[in-house]
Parts: structure tokens; sequence; C-alpha cells
């Protein structure tokens, strides 16, 4: 079939349309031709090519957009801007491609057909342009063909008849067919229909734009929830860490739509719908990260552990606390130590409350420091109260047992008087009053209102039995036995000194004829101690040295003075002694023995 029968003498437009066929004729096999020597290469190359085809089709695909939309001749108004903005987008990947191809070995086949596609696509690409801008304009004659390639346009149908045909010995008559309809332009203000790759592009910004939409909708929700909370630092920060991460996920997203709105044409079909949603969507991101932002640093500044530089002092306190409280069987064997630890129950609560409320912050947030204090602050509020609860038991008991304490050294005493049994006087009266008096220690300080009444009962009764062991004093010391040295410390001697130096602060003149220390052991004890609005760590341990004395207005006879030494761990294991008695004070029998009985 000759061209002329269907399409006519081939004028301007004709010869415009078939160079823009020759053109993408002479490109698009290159393009896709099957990868015949890929296999050559090394992967890294293989996808370096496949990149170029693919890049090599999409502007090759602008291209032919552009050269559509110019027509013949130099398009003005709309025409050129459309034209510009199309070819635009064909130009700005070549500089990328050029880049490939320089990666490339170009001795491989595959490689130089993409070259030779590359270079005939950017003249293409250069002589559109210069007809866009006016340079090589075609002169008006109507033979005359443009520079430029343009994408094929198919022709309208003629509507005129088929020419008569003419004898085969007459001469031909001229064929008269009207130029074909020139390619269809949308309207300035019309959306242009996308092609096949461009829907596919826009697919994938809309997709993506779901999910900015879906984040948008997340966060919103989120923020409103945090904006109610009245006291903005009880916000969760990990929920405001998670919003952050929802926002930046969602921002990832908007990119990724930007990215496919930048290679489509701002009249496609779609395309501004889908950028006035993706506006909206991001105004609607800056607003919640207007609000989180600063939050995050606020919460961030909250739970900052370098905020808070007492954090392990206290830390460590509460935890002593705890530990002071963890024992309740104290109130039956070490009576003396429950006291001290009973005197202290008030002031160590009101410390494990200004604890608590200080790192408030950090227990309300769930962070680990938060979590230790928590932890620490719940042990010893437990502790406290099974101690309380124990005390409690105790304090009920303990008028009964002082007064059975009080009977059976009164029991003794009878005994020993009226059996003349002087050894009655120091064992076991002695230690039936050690424990009323204990007891009466511990008793003042759990119920104060009703121990004084109880104190007369213990005084009025050491009173009575110091009168009858005068009775029977001469048998007493005579009798009293050298009290016992199970000691065998190394700083045995120091200790000693310890004590010898304490009694000379209640006798200036005194002779030491031997020292004894019963204990085998230091007892030690250790609690926290309020006085004055601080609080005072206290670790010591006791031992007692008894001091075998001379006496001064019997030569025959020593006299026992018993010494507390307590050893200081807070100050170096510094030692201080107390005594038990002053220096002018009476003693019973039972602290004098016949020296003949040292040796």
């Amino acid at each position: 079939m000759r061209l002329t029968s269907q399409w006519g003498q081939p004028g301007p437009k004709n010869r415009v349309l078939l160079l823009a066929l020759f053109s993408l004729a002479l490109v698009w096999p290159v393009l896709f031709a099957p990868a015949a020597f890929a296999q050559e290469l090394s992967p890294q190359d293989q996808q370096k090519l496949a990149a170029l085809q693919s890049g090599l089709q999409r502007v090759q695909t602008n291209l032919e957009l552009a050269q559509q939309s110019a027509g013949a001749g130099t398009p003005t108004g709309s025409k050129a801007k459309l034209s510009k903005m199309r070819l635009d987008s064909a130009a700005v990947d070549v500089p990328q491609l050029k880049q490939l191809l320089a990666e490339l070995p170009a001795a491989d086949p595959q490689v130089a057909q993409a070259a030779s596609a590359l270079a005939q696509t950017e003249q293409a690409i250069q002589e559109l342009d210069d007809r866009l801008s006016g340079k090589n304009a075609p002169p008006p004659a109507a033979t005359s063909a443009p520079a430029d390639t343009p994408a094929p346009v198919a022709p309208a149908a003629s509507s005129a008849p088929p020419a008569a045909a003419s004898p085969p010995d007459a001469a031909p008559s001229p064929v008269v067919v009207p130029a074909p309809a020139a390619a269809a332009e949308p309207a300035a203000d019309q959306p242009m229909r996308l092609g096949y790759q461009q829907e596919e592009v826009l697919k994938g910004a809309r997709f993506n734009l779901r999910e900015v939409s879906g984040g948008v909708a997340k966060l919103n929700e989120e923020v409103a929830g945090y904006q109610a909370v009245a006291d903005q630092n009880k916000v969760s920060y990990r929920a405001v860490k998670g919003s952050l991460a929802t926002l930046e996920n969602a921002r990832r997203k908007a990119g990724f739509t930007q990215d496919a709105l930048d290679k489509l044409p701002p009249n496609g079909a779609g395309v501004a719908e889908t950028a006035a949603e993706l506006a909206a969507a991001n105004r609607e991101l800056d607003a919640a990260e207007a609000y989180l932002a600063p939050l995050d640093q606020q919460l961030s500044r909250l739970i900052d552990p370098a905020n808070y530089p007492d954090l392990q002092a206290d830390l460590d306190r509460m935890r002593e606390l705890s530990v002071m409280y963890n024992n309740p069987m104290i109130l039956q064997t070490n009576r003396e130590q429950a006291a001290a630890v009973m005197e202290q129950a008030p002031a160590a609560r009101e410390e494990a409350i200004r604890i608590a409320t200080t790192y408030l912050p950090l227990i309300e947030q769930r962070t680990e420091e938060g979590k230790r204090v928590e932890g620490a602050g719940n042990a010893f509020l437990q502790n406290l109260e099974k101690f309380k609860t124990a005390a409690e038991q105790t304090r009920q008991q303990l008028p009964g047992e002082i007064r059975a304490d009080l009977a059976e050294a009164n029991q003794v005493a009878e005994a020993a008087v009226a059996e003349q049994k002087p050894l009655f006087f120091t064992g076991g009266i002695p230690q039936s009053m050690g424990f009323a008096r204990e007891k009466l220690a511990l008793y003042e300080m759990l119920d104060p209102g009703q121990a004084p009444a109880l104190a007369k009962e213990v005084q009025a009764m050491q009173a009575s039995l110091d009168q009858r062991e005068k009775s029977l004093a001469e048998l007493i010391i005579q009798q009293n036995p050298l009290p016992s040295d199970r000691y065998t410390g190394g700083d045995r001697d120091q200790v000693v000194a310890v004590a010898v130096d304490a009694w000379k602060h209640q006798q200036k003149d005194f002779e030491v004829l031997a020292s004894r220390i019963p204990s085998e052991v230091w007892s030690r004890e250790t609690l926290w101690q309020y006085s004055n609005g601080t609080w005072y760590y206290v670790d010591r341990s006791r031992l007692q040295v008894q001091l075998l004395v001379a006496d001064e207005k019997n030569d025959s006879l020593a006299k026992i003075l018993p010494i507390n030494i307590w050893k200081d761990h807070q100050k170096g294991d510094a030692m201080i002694g107390t005594p038990i008695f002053s220096g002018d004070e009476v003693l019973q029998p039972s602290s004098y023995l016949l020296r003949e009985k040292i040796r």
C-alpha cells in the first residue's frame, strides 16, 4: 500500500510524524533488545546495565510525550509550557544515565548499544529544546521538515470518498487528500491522561500516601490524648517516643510520595489531587511535630539521671532502712537494738516518703532508676509494716513478761537469803533483772504512756534485791567467781588500753590487777539515726571489758568494773570506752572479788 492511499501526499505535519516514528524505530529496538551478553558482565555491572536500560526507557517515554505536545513548528502558550515541562522530565535523568554508562565496560555489545541509544536520545532532547526556545525554527514553506523527532500520533480518518479509478491509459488525476487532524491536546485547565508507566508511578504515590494518612490519624489521636493530661510531666515518655517513631515513618512515606509526584506532570490526571492531599498531610505532621518535639525534650530532661545527683545515695539509704526492719526477731533476741530501730521508725517513714516524692517523675515514667526506687520503697514499707505488727504483739506481751522476770528474781532472792546461797545474787538474780531492764527499755519505746508505771515496779524490786543482797554481802564476795575470759582477738591489747583510759575519767588513781573479756567476738549493729534534720549511718561493734581494779579501801578485795568498748566502722574502726558505773557509785557485793582469786 502506498502512503498516499491512506495518508495522502506527505505534507509538513506528516513528515514530522514520520520522522518521529523513524527516530523511535531506531531507539526502541536497542532499549528492549534481549540481554544476550549480560552473562559476560559481572553481577554488579548487570545491575547497572539494567538500571541504564530502564532509565533510557523512562527518558524516551518523557521525550515522546514532549514531542507530542510540541507538534510541528514552534509551540506557544500552554503548549510550549507543557512541552517544556515534559522535556525537562526527560532531560533530568540523562546525567545519571551518563554516570552509569561511564561505570560500565564500553567494549560490551549491550553497553555499546545503550551508549548509542543514549547519544541519539540526548541529541533529540537538544533538538527539541532548541525548537521550543525558537532556535533553528523551520521556514514557513509547507515542505520544510522540522529538526526534532516527535513521537507518532495516529492520524484522523479522512471523510472524503476515495478517488475514482482512472483508466489504464488515462493520465493520472491529482489526488486531493485533506490534511490529518492535529494530535489532540488537553486544554490548559484540563488534566492530561497519564501513560501506563506514569499511572503505575501514581499508584505507588497513592499507596504511600495512604500510609501517611494512617500515620496522621494515629498521631492526631495520640496527641489529643497527651494534651488532655493536665500535668504534661505525667505523659509517658515511651509513648511520646513511639509517636515520634510514627511521625518519622510518616515523613519517610511522605518523601516517597513526593518523589513519585516529582516524576509526574503537574496537570496529569490525579496528580494535583494527590499533591493537595500530601500537602494537607504534611501540615498535620508539622503540627504534631511542633507539639511532640518540645514535649519529648521536656520529658527527656525530666528522666535524665544526671539531674538527680543524690539518686544513688538516696537509693542506698532506702535499701538500708529496709534492712533495718527486715528482722522482727530482734524484738526477742536483741531488744536494745530493737528499741533503737523502733525509735527511728517515724523518721524512717518520712525519709521514705521524701525519697519517693523526689523521684516520683522517674517512678511514674517507669524508668529503670524509677523502678529501683519504687522497689526499694515498697520493700521498706513491707518490712516496716511487718516489724510494726510484730512490735505491737510484743508491746502487748512485755508487761506480763517483765513482771514474770521480777517475780523470778524475787523468788530466787528469797531462796538465797533463806538458804544462805549468795551465788544466786551473782547468777540467776542479775540475769532475771537484766532481762527485765532490757524489756523495759523496749517497752518504754513501744508504749511511752504505760511504761513509767512499770518502770517504778522494776525500780522497787531492784531496791528490795539490793537490801537482801547486802545481808549476804560477805558470803557473796567470798564466793564471787573470777569472770570468764574468752576473747583472743588480735586487738585485745588495744581494747584493754581503751577501757583503762575510759576509767581514768571516772577515777584518777587506780591499780589495774587484771582484765577479762567474757565474749568471744564483737557484737555488730548497723542502722540509720535521724538527728537535727540529718541522717547518720551507724555501723559499730561492741565488746565489754571487765577491769579488775584494786579496792582502795580493802587490800584483800578487787572491784569488777565493766566497760563497754565501741568500735566505729565509719571512722576507721576508732574505739571509745563507756563505763557502766561512775567513779563515786556504791557497788553491790556482786561487783567485788577476793584478790587472791586473780591469777
